[in-house]
């Protein structure tokens, strides 16, 4: 049998609370209704949301009423986005490549000139958003 290497991969709740927070900010919603939108059932939706929406956050604070009881013996509550946070999470700035003078004293000649033409094509691009990674 094939022996698959284990990356880290996203958990099956990733981009949820972006979601429950696009769907909050048109107001308030019943737990039924995010766990429907979300394509989960009421009990999986409590249980995230105990963990992940209620819990402090410095990019979105989500509250919650009291626990109402439904039929049989569900529990569900009003969810409401009480503020987004400017405390944003940003990515990591790119490393920049770093090339010695020894590495470009080693350059084959005319190699720097096509090099530097080749950087300032793609930062054009980029600025225009038309740069695509794949083409190099």
């Amino acid at each position: 049998m094939k022996h698959l290497i284990f990356y880290r991969r996203g958990c099956n709740n990733s981009g949820m609370k972006e979601r429950v927070c696009w769907r909050l900010s048109k107001g308030p919603a019943t737990g039924s209704e995010l766990a429907e939108m979300l394509g989960m059932d009421l009990p999986a939706f409590n249980r995230y949301a105990r963990s992940a929406l209620l819990s402090g956050s410095a990019t979105a604070v989500i509250s919650a009423s009291e626990w109402v009881k439904l039929e049989g013996r569900r529990l569900d509550r009003t969810y409401t986005l009480e503020s987004i946070g400017s405390n944003r999470v940003k990515p990591k700035a790119g490393k920049s490549i770093l090339v010695s003078k020894r590495t470009l004293s080693h350059l084959h000649p005319g190699m720097k000139e096509k090099n530097i033409e080749a950087a300032k094509r793609r930062a054009r691009l980029i600025k225009a958003g038309i740069y695509i990674d794949a083409l190099g």
